[in-house]
């Protein structure tokens, strides 16, 4: 899970500082898409662990607003 979580960090990362340098929005949803994919993954540890199960909630429902703002970008242009 640790190197899922770092993989995802490093895409998000990169998607922002390219969408940065370039001026380009254009890639802020996806940016959103995978953040909420290293939040639910940080989620599911957090769940699988048996530990401090509240933050594991808050993960989850971060995870469903940001993929909400995403997709909500998204399909309105």
């Amino acid at each position: 899970m640790r190197s899922l979580k770092l993989f995802l960090a490093i895409i998000v990362l990169i998607i922002a500082g390219v969408g940065l340098i370039t001026d380009n929005n254009a890639l802020l949803p996806y940016m959103f898409l995978v953040l909420g994919a290293m939040t639910f993954v940080h989620g599911l540890d957090e769940r699988l662990k048996n530990t401090r199960s509240f933050w594991a909630y808050l993960s989850f429902a971060i995870t469903a607003f940001v993929w909400f703002i995403a997709l909500a970008i998204l399909f309105e242009s």
